[in-house]
């Protein structure tokens, strides 16, 4: 007996010894996951596509006083970022017509004379056919808007088209007239903005849509992937959201996420940065000089008379900006072989000719002798004012835009339909500038580099709580095209195993509650993964959208139909609406049967046992070769599918 109570002593010590040891090993896996998400946290920080790079030094803001005192191009100068400080000091209104960064609107208008005189026509996607006069853009925004466009395309395949561009003062009257005509003087103010008053006028404002809401120029725009990547991105370009949401009251024009601005890449960075207006960075609006509600007007294109065709640019009206104007600046070229090389070896010819007295007075330039207007050699040599000699650029534009009987292609190639005859072509190829932005990384590479190491932090973890994982139907799983995996949810480590089996590039879609937990939401946003509102219909489709263009993309999405986890025996509802994702992007289906996860977590909280949980993944399924009645069909289907797997699979476990 003694014996006996002696071993049983021994057993006993020896259990609670495992027991603790277990307890061990269950902390410093917790421990694990704990750091291991803190990882995942600093990754995203720094590798997250939409994150900002742009920090800002201490120091003072009288560079941005160039803005106001120096027309040259502030696309021109190097990417760095200029040194701010907070304690900004009042910056003059700029108000020259011809500068970058002026001033437009109902208090600072534009004159009635102004017609920028470098209108080309950059090399982008139209929403129309033919050339217009909102077809132009002033040459510097037009090079930036090509790179843009060229990266949204590259590294998204987003294709951004213009709908509107340059508008001249008649243009804009016209239009304001007519709705007088149609709406009546007051209706008119409330809604459009009166001849002057238009952005647009510089050459410098832009309004950009895409197929993805028809090209028009509406809210909805900025729910859609192109326009939150314009917001997110336009400012490393040199533009900004000139009228942003919140801010209507400041800028006197309703909320317009498809209208942007040039104003040069290092003041749209600190606008972006600061979260600015023009208004607000010029401080010229205060609490009491807020526009009421009732004042707010709209800078769009709407109920104008129908626009004639062009073969040739705007043409300026007038010389007086034209010293203002950087675009005359080419000009001194020409003037530079005669203060640089004035060749003295030509003086001894004319001295053994009977000319002599001839040629005494173009020793100093040399060959303006050759030209009918020495004149205009002398003043370069003084200082560089040739750009007051813009009469030769009555046809600078026209010499661009040489090229008018290029339009006839849009009729031969339907893809580029949208872009009219190209007057200019960027120097070099688009993405590889110097103006390249921090975002510019390649994204979906980024994506797949975060997967790697969420796959490696999710393989420990389920080393570390002894999950045993058995893998079915990996020939099922595509590698070669993305795919809409759908899988029944039933614990937590659902995610660890869908995501460990899951071929690269892989987006989870999950509920909008999981965004607010911060860890999670960061690594979640790293790998493109959406938050669906379950309770928001319209934010819900909004998700759905992004999702399909995700899969247009080459990303796969993994996909919950039930909605929620399943704590109850079989399977929930699976919605139909989770299965618009494959059949608008024309994606297979691919159902994934997850069996006993919930025996890992749920069921023991707070506590982690070791489990054998299977994943199975099941045929594909091509919506497109079903007819209509088998797609309205297609989440039951699905949904049976998975549960005659998770029956069979029941059965080794």
């Amino acid at each position: 007996m003694e014996r006996h109570g002696f071993l049983y002593i021994m057993e006993d010590k020896q259990n609670k010894k495992r027991e603790r040891g277990r307890t061990y090993i269950i902390f410093a896996a917790r421990l694990l996951i704990i750091l291991f998400f803190v990882l995942v946290v600093l990754f995203a920080w720094q590798h997250f596509p939409g994150r900002n790079n742009i920090q800002l030094s201490s120091g003072t803001l009288d560079s941005s006083g160039e803005y106001y005192n120096n027309n040259k191009n502030p696309g021109d100068n190097n990417m760095e970022e200029e040194n701010y400080s907070t304690n900004t000091p009042l910056i003059k209104v700029n108000t020259d017509p011809a500068s970058y960064t002026v001033l437009v609107n109902r208090d600072y208008p534009m004159p009635e004379d102004y017609v920028p005189e470098d209108l080309v026509i950059p090399d982008v996607g139209y929403s129309y056919n033919g050339i217009y006069e909102k077809s132009y853009m002033r040459e510097a925004a037009a090079k930036a808007l090509e790179k843009m466009f060229a990266e949204a395309w590259k590294k998204k395949k987003y294709k951004l088209k213009v709908v509107s561009a340059y508008r001249s003062y008649e243009r804009q009257n016209a239009i304001y007239q007519n709705n007088i005509n149609t709406r009546g003087e007051e209706d008119t103010n409330k809604v459009s903005a009166q001849p002057g008053c238009s952005e647009h006028q510089t050459g410098l404002a832009i309004d950009v849509s895409s197929d993805t809401v028809n090209c028009t120029i509406e809210k909805s725009f900025a729910s859609c992937p192109e326009g939150k990547w314009l917001a997110r991105n336009c400012h490393n370009f040199g533009f900004i959201i000139r009228y942003p949401q919140g801010k209507s009251d400041i800028t006197g024009y309703s909320y317009e996420p498809w209208h942007i601005r040039y104003v040069g890449v290092n003041l749209a960075k600190y606008i972006h940065k600061k979260k600015l207006t023009l208004e607000e960075y010029y401080q010229t609006t205060t609490v009491d000089d807020k526009v009421p509600e009732d004042d707010i007007i709209k800078d769009i294109d709407i109920n104008g008379p129908k626009e004639p065709q062009m073969t040739t640019a705007p043409t300026p009206k007038t010389t007086a900006y034209a010293s203002h104007s950087p675009k005359p600046l080419p000009k001194p070229a020409p003037t530079r072989p005669p203060v640089i090389t004035p060749e003295p070896e030509y003086t001894p010819v004319p001295a053994e000719t009977p000319e002599t007295n001839n040629t005494q007075e173009p020793d100093k330039t040399a060959r303006p002798v050759k030209t009918p207007k020495p004149d205009k050699t002398s003043k370069p040599v003084k200082t560089p004012k040739p750009v007051k000699t813009p009469k030769p650029d009555n046809t600078p534009v026209p010499a661009v835009t040489s090229q008018p009987a290029d339009t006839e292609k849009p009729d031969n190639t339907p893809e580029d339909t949208g872009t009219p005859a190209i007057a200019h072509k960027p120097s070099q190829e688009p993405g590889t500038d110097e103006t390249q932005p921090p975002d510019s990384q390649n994204e979906p590479e980024a994506a797949i580099i975060a997967q790697k190491c969420v796959v490696a932090g999710f393989k420990i973890i389920l080393f570390l709580s002894g999950v045993k994982l058995t893998v079915k139907g990996k020939e099922n799983i595509l590698h070669d095209r993305p795919a809409l995996y759908t899988y029944n949810h039933r614990g937590y480590f659902d995610i660890l195993v869908g995501y460990t089996t899951a071929p690269m590039r892989t987006a989870y879609i999950s509920k909008k509650e999981i965004e607010n937990i911060p860890m999670i939401s960061w690594w979640m946003k790293c790998m493109n993964c959406l938050f669906l509102d379950r309770d928001d219909i319209k934010q819900g489709m909004k998700t759905i959208m992004e999702g399909i263009e995700l899969l247009k993309n080459g990303t796969s999405i993994y996909i919950a139909p039930e909605g929620t986890r399943n704590k109850g025996e079989g399977l929930l509802e699976f919605h139909d609406a989770s299965f618009k994702l494959a059949d608008k992007s024309k994606s297979p289906v691919v159902p994934v049967a997850i069996s006993n996860t919930d025996e890992v977590f749920e069921k023991h909280l707070p506590w982690i046992h070791s489990q054998h949980v299977i994943i199975e993944y099941c045929q594909p399924i091509y919506m497109e070769d079903m007819d209509k009645k088998e797609k309205k069909h297609i989440g039951e289907k699905v949904r049976q599918i998975i549960a005659e797997k998770l029956k069979q699979n029941a059965q080794e476990i």
